[in-house]
């Protein structure tokens, strides 16, 4: 819980020793496993290591659509936009009303040079993104900022 209230303060650091804490505690939990990574791999912080605690939480949740969806965000940060694509695509057919997992595919299609299909994505997660609260402030900040600068919102 301290671990989470710091990340949606955008203290970092703290986070990341909380979230170590709740592991040592907890062992390996899932969503613990997740949660970390995925700020790892979202704020930049260390992408490599994201996607290593979040591989562990996928090895105790293999179908989770979250944990997939960090997993194909750290290959998408790491530059690996064909694993990334393949994952992510997966993750949209079983969750497609999630903000964050629409606009991960919307910038993976971006990316790879699908503008159409990225932009009629961004659009979905612009409306998306205005029926949920469910997005740390900052992530919602980012997205916002992206789709400013494409003219989406």
């Amino acid at each position: 819980l301290l671990g989470s209230i710091k990340e949606r303060k955008e203290e970092f650091d703290k986070t990341e020793i909380y979230l170590e804490k709740a592991l040592k505690i907890k062992g390996d939990d899932p969503v613990i496993l997740n949660y970390y990574g995925y700020t790892l791999i979202a704020t930049g912080r260390n992408v490599d290591k994201g996607i290593e605690l979040v591989n562990r939480a996928l090895k105790l949740d293999p179908e989770n659509t979250s944990y997939l969806d960090s997993l194909a965000w750290g290959y998408f940060k790491k530059g690996e936009l064909q694993k990334a694509l393949e994952i992510q695509e997966k993750v949209y057919e079983k969750e497609n009303d999630n903000a964050v997992i629409v606009y991960h595919l919307a910038e993976i299609y971006y990316k790879l040079g699908k503008k159409d299909d990225a932009i009629k994505l961004f659009k979905k997660t612009k409306e998306l993104l205005q029926k949920t609260k469910d997005v740390s402030p900052w992530e919602r900040r980012e997205i916002e900022s992206r789709l400013r600068s494409l003219g989406i919102l």
